[in-house]
């Protein structure tokens, strides 16, 4: 008999292998009936976690840890399961005039073109983030350290859903942010700006996305987890070939009514396995999540003071 699984996302390329394992049957073959549902923020997918609305969600580490620590209002007993994508978080700057966009590729590079960039703005720079317990903050907070800017004194910082960040940077609202795929690219396709760095610059294949599961669902029947690692272990191949790179391009770029995510699709495309890209999606085939994935997440939210340990049973 089919098991429900109400699982949540964001408009985020990285959330392929739920999409395509939902499309192409591979959670049915399972014996899994998943029903997916597009969120509009990391705020509401964490709290629809938090109060039972969702089984499981693709979410970076940092919100899920602070998720089980009762940070949403009550502990989630939880556990990530698979790791979805490796990478792909991108460093934008606005453009400020229409020059050629900088060639940066050494730290040295970074610095100097930050600071004449810095130099042309007559207030601080604002920059966005997707959320505060994200990869993305401590992503940027590492940059702007490296980079010798004070990342709590030299900068302002807001919150910003993801797909909605490349329309305030166009506006002028923002001055740069830390996003996942597609938006950093779409930011750089449309002239809205340019990229100083890839999350990969800063920490070389890094972890990004996973699937963190409620235990409750989980332990419902010890047949799930197995189930689970199956369907998705087809998605992420079927992700990572690059003959369906253009057939995942549409999957993602179709209307939300028609079970896509509505991404622009030029940038979608170029993110695409078939791409070779640096910035590109990565779907990981090895879909264990290791100790030493988190360590660097661990270290850094224990010195921000959001966490004072390492999870216990964090990962299945």
């Amino acid at each position: 008999m089919p098991h429900p699984l109400r699982i949540g996302l964001l408009r985020l390329a990285d959330s392929a292998p739920i999409l395509a394992a939902d499309t192409h049957g591979f959670f049915r073959e399972n014996t899994i009936l998943p029903s997916v549902s597009v969120e509009p923020s990391w705020a509401n997918l964490a709290d629809k976690m938090t109060w039972g609305v969702l089984d499981a969600a693709v979410m970076f580490p940092p919100l899920a840890f602070m998720t089980m620590a009762g940070t949403r209002g009550r502990p989630v007993q939880g556990r990530l399961t698979h790791a979805l994508s490796r990478g792909g978080n991108m460093v934008v700057l606005r453009k400020l005039d229409d020059a050629p966009n900088p060639t940066v590729t050494t730290l040295n590079d970074k610095k100097i073109v930050f600071s004449k960039w810095a130099s042309k703005i007559t207030h601080k720079p604002k920059f966005a983030v997707v959320h505060e317990n994200s990869t993305h903050y401590l992503i940027l907070r590492r940059l702007l350290n490296a980079l010798s800017v004070s990342f709590d004194h030299a900068v302002d910082l807001v919150i910003m859903p993801p797909d909605q960040i490349v329309t305030a940077l166009t506006k002028g609202a923002i001055d740069g942010f830390c996003a996942g795929p597609p938006w950093g690219t779409e930011a750089c396709l449309s002239g809205a700006g340019f990229c100083l760095a890839r999350s990969t610059d800063i920490l070389p294949n890094h972890l990004e996305k996973c699937l963190f599961v409620t235990d409750k669902w989980l332990n419902a029947d010890k047949q799930h987890l197995a189930g689970l690692t199956y369907a998705l272990s087809k998605a992420a191949l079927y992700c990572s070939t690059p003959e369906n790179s253009i057939a995942l391009t549409d999957l993602l770029a179709r209307p939300l009514k028609e079970g896509g995510l509505n991404l622009p699709y030029a940038a979608t495309r170029c993110l695409m396995p078939d791409n070779a890209l640096p910035d590109g999606l990565h779907f990981p085939l090895d879909q264990t999540i290791k100790h030493t994935d988190l360590q660097w997440m661990i270290d850094d939210m224990k010195t921000l003071g959001w966490l004072t340990a390492f999870p216990d049973h964090c990962t299945a």
